[in-house]
């Protein structure tokens, strides 16, 4: 049976993409693709209708996938699995050295590495920092599972936030990595149920848990500074003559910026954020916080930097949870116009775009890994 091969814009119009996003499939090995002697790419018909397929399996999916790559001793590593794949939505692979554990994780991407760090594996202590320090994996946390001289191999990265130690003494090391992933990344769990919400201030969305869990499993927080975010930031600041641009992320006790111009701070406490009311409103505006009862007290508009105006933009995944906002801020009252406020959800709809993107290419890294396992 004839396989069409199609070019790389044959390939995005029946995906239903676009080019540079089929493009970034391509490169990040989710799509198979080659290079005529020109050096253009194509693809096979098959690949592409294999990929929608898998597309449209992703979007009905009842609950959210989350990759789990799991090193440990093979008795051990049964528990741990059979323990992790108890919960609804993980997926576990298993290596059995910290040489494949590094090749699988290239290949994954995984949201979750458990890794057993013992006397004698300082290896294995060795790659977890490398995990820690490597950019491109700040959204994958790691559990180590440690005896006394295991927690010494990690004594430097201990307080890092992306690390749990669990030690293994005892019978309650199984049930406390299977609950540390569970509340990390998924719905229901207690992390993601407690909130806190009787102390705070400010109102929450309906669905507050599940969005919490939304934003853990879209990897953004306590992530490097990239280019594409900064240049957004600076783009909407000098659009909209503001000072200050922020994009946020909301966690259950941070509002934590992914990139901010015009302001030194990476993150603030979520109860002085502003922006919890635009994810309730999906698009939100203060003309001057000092006559706003909601602000007058806030430490940011009685302090630095001294907010007067503020406008922001509802940034959403692909499932609708709301994960922060695009805003922009300016320490002089002021009124943002009907062509303001469309421009800003336009480019809070093209920011959208690029975090949607880093999620789906990182959950197609996940299911084309669990379909070849």
């Amino acid at each position: 049976m004839e396989d069409p091969v199609l070019t790389t814009h044959e390939a995005a119009r029946l995906l239903g993409v676009s080019v540079r996003t089929a493009q970034n499939w391509i490169e990040n090995d989710i799509l198979d693709a080659w290079k005529t002697p020109g050096g253009h790419r194509r693809v096979r018909e098959s690949a592409v209708l294999e990929l929608r397929d898998r597309l449209a399996k992703e979007t009905t999916r009842e609950c959210p996938r989350v990759s789990v790559l799991l090193l440990a001793g093979s008795e051990s590593a049964n528990r741990y699995q059979e323990a992790l794949l108890k919960i609804k939505g993980v997926v576990v692979e298993r290596t059995t050295d910290t040489l494949s554990s590094l090749i699988a994780v290239g290949r994954l991407l995984p949201a979750v590495v458990v890794v057993e760090v013992l006397a004698g594996a300082w290896d294995r202590g060795a790659m977890v920092g490398h995990l820690l320090n490597d950019p491109s994996l700040g959204h994958t946390s790691v559990l180590a599972v440690c005896d006394s001289v295991g927690r010494g191999y990690l004594q430097a990265l201990d307080g890092h936030p992306r690390l749990r130690l669990v030690t293994c003494e005892g019978s309650s090391a199984v049930d406390d990595v299977a609950h540390l992933v569970a509340a990390q990344f998924l719905e229901n769990s207690p992390a993601a149920e407690s909130g806190g919400a009787s102390e705070l201030r400010y109102p929450l969305v309906g669905n507050e848990a599940a969005r919490l869990s939304a934003v853990r499993r879209a990897g953004l927080v306590d992530t490097r500074y990239e280019p594409e975010f900064d240049e957004i930031a600076g783009l909407t600041a000098r659009t909209l003559e503001a000072p200050i641009c922020l994009i946020s992320l909301l966690t259950q006790d941070r509002q934590w910026f992914k990139a901010h111009f015009g302001l030194d701070v990476r993150e603030t406490p979520r109860a002085w954020a502003f922006c919890n009311y635009t994810i309730v409103d999906d698009f939100f505006t203060v003309h001057d916080a000092r006559e706003d009862a909601r602000f007058q007290r806030n430490p940011l508009v009685e302090g630095p930097p001294h907010i007067r105006f503020y406008a922001g933009a509802a940034l959403r995944d692909v499932d609708g949870f709301a994960l922060g906002s695009l805003c922009v801020i300016d320490r002089l009252p002021r009124v943002l116009d009907a062509d303001g406020q469309n421009t800003l959800r336009l480019l809070a709809g093209l920011l959208t775009d690029r975090i949607n993107l880093a999620i789906r290419t990182r959950q197609l890294h996940w299911r084309k890994a669990d379909t070849m396992a």
